[in-house]
């Protein structure tokens, strides 16, 4: 009885090892790499990346996602249903999004980007002329990350 009992849980513990074995990277939930914070990559590479990141949310319509860009600051001054709302009434549907330069400075950076969209506003003559825009962004770091800071 002994032995089958000993046999027994070195079978189950053989199982359960090879089971959560499984789990690991190459099987079972992935996990998501943090973001990477200030000290990982240059100020002017993350601002970058973020602004990039940020147009392609807009882009998509992913307003939850774009909204989570803005500052601290903003986001308490600026529920995501006003956020989403405003965007929404936008005249352009946004195409691309390209950054032209970064330049920072303390916690501060100023982002240039040239936009592609096509005109849905009023002016008849216009509706669905494909167009570009050179505009510049302010992002500042706050909490170890970069944000963006509306006008």
């Amino acid at each position: 009885m002994a032995i089958m009992t000993r046999t027994s849980r070195i079978v189950g513990l053989t199982a359960v090892a090879l089971m959560l074995g499984a789990c690991g990277p190459e099987g079972g939930d992935q996990q998501v790499a943090p973001e990477p914070k200030v000290e990982a990559l240059g100020a002017d590479q993350l601002t970058t990346r973020r602004a990039e990141e940020r147009w392609q949310a807009l882009i998509a319509w992913d307003q939850e996602k774009a909204y989570s860009y803005l500052s601290p600051g903003t986001r308490q001054a600026i529920s995501l249903a006003a956020y989403a709302k405003k965007n929404t009434m936008a005249p352009v549907q946004y195409e691309g999004a390209v950054v032209k330069s970064t330049q920072c400075e303390n916690k501060v950076c100023t982002v240039m980007l040239e936009l592609r969209y096509i005109y849905r506003g009023s002016v008849a003559a216009m509706q669905g002329q494909e167009m570009t825009s050179t505009i510049t962004e302010k992002w500042i770091e706050a909490d170890g990350n970069w944000f963006y800071v509306p006008d």
